[in-house]
């Protein structure tokens, strides 16, 4: 996918051009692992703005996508972790979000940073995981819970109290169940359980594509998300047994 930069902030140009380096990066990635999003490929048109973002913006366009981040500097294993997410939520499908999309979303970012991070910092690839063992330890220690606690179940139970209230973001259980999940299936395929979100949820986007309707809120069905798994690799839905 093409993009532009939407420079309304006046980013020093020395700036502008590096988030736009790590973007073209991470679309390109997200290209070879997951192809075409499910709304279709577009330009997508990247703003800084601090005020409402990291956010992909509605209402949706029919001829692009609008996603806005927000990072004071040049930090850029946060860049690619604000991306990534945003992307992710265009390659779900972005007139949905809920709040275990938001943990998938999550999970992806971490996905990215591991896959394409290490170029950006001195410490190349065990700078990467400094930051993520970082952000694990800030989670853990702010929610009195270690990761080593949490199994599928706690999940499932974790994003059913979320939902109820509508909390779609609470960064460090949102840190600590990505974390987990990296655990549980990365092994088997790091980026499949993107592609069957959609078809996993209450009420699902329409499946005409020029339907731009959006979905603020969706709650996930985990004994359907892991049927529909299964039909593709039995091994995988195993792993997450616990959720059927």
């Amino acid at each position: 996918m093409n993009w532009t930069i939407d420079n309304q902030s006046h980013l020093d140009k020395g700036i502008a051009d590096y988030i736009g380096h790590i973007f073209n990066l991470t679309t390109k990635h997200f290209t070879d692992k997951l192809r075409d999003p499910p709304l279709g490929v577009k330009p997508i048109t990247l703003r800084y703005d601090c005020t409402n973002g990291p956010i992909v913006y509605w209402p949706l366009k029919q001829d692009r996508y609008e996603i806005g981040i927000c990072v004071e500097g040049i930090f850029p294993h946060q860049i690619i972790f604000q991306m990534a997410h945003e992307l992710c939520h265009i390659y779900i499908d972005p007139r949905m979000n809920g709040t275990f999309t938001e943990i998938l979303c999550h999970k992806t970012a971490f996905d990215v940073l591991e896959d394409i991070g290490a170029p950006f910092t001195p410490q190349g690839q065990q700078g990467v995981a400094d930051y993520i063992q970082g952000r694990k330890a800030t989670s853990e220690q702010k929610k009195s819970l270690l990761l080593n606690s949490i199994d599928l179940d706690w999940i499932k139970k974790s994003v059913t109290s979320l939902e109820q209230t509508n909390t779609l973001v609470d960064r460090e259980i949102n840190d600590l169940i990505a974390l987990k999940l990296k655990e549980i299936i990365d092994s088997i395929d790091k980026y499949g359980i993107i592609k069957h979100v959609k078809y996993s949820v209450d009420c699902p986007p329409s499946t005409d594509v020029n339907d731009l309707n959006v979905i603020p809120i969706t709650k996930i069905n985990f004994a359907v998300l892991v049927e529909n798994i299964e039909k593709e690799n039995k091994v995988w839905a195993d792993s997450l047994n616990e959720w059927k």
